[in-house]
């Protein structure tokens, strides 16, 4: 799994946090229902710094993704995906993504984003 943020500094946004878990750099976590991207290694309870929001490049569900796409966090499978059922929303595909590509970029949000 290739993790990368893609978003510069000035766009990428973070909070710090003191999960109950152990936490492993570039691995994503679920706080509080909302997938966020740790930045270091921290042993349980200890505080660690968390991506919500930027440009992240991490392992995709298959199928194709389209620019503007919804995407959701399997959090049983550690990839994003399409599917919205049973899944925490994300953000969006920042680009389109091949069904078979490893990897895809998707823009986390801070705020669930309804479709109207």
């Amino acid at each position: 799994m290739a993790v990368k943020v893609r978003s510069g500094l000035h766009e990428t946004k973070t909070i710090k946090y003191s999960h109950a878990s152990a936490t492993t750099k570039d691995i994503i976590y679920l706080i509080n229902g909302r997938p966020m991207l740790a930045v270091n290694t921290a042993l349980a309870a200890a505080v660690n710094t968390f991506v919500y929001q930027g440009r992240i490049e991490y392992a995709k569900a298959t199928g194709a993704w389209t620019a503007g796409d919804d995407i959701y966090w399997d959090n049983a499978a550690a990839k994003f995906t399409k599917t919205q059922a049973g899944n925490s929303h994300a953000g969006v595909a920042a680009e389109d993504a091949a069904s078979g590509a490893a990897n895809g970029i998707v823009d986390l949000m801070p705020t669930t984003v309804q479709s109207v």
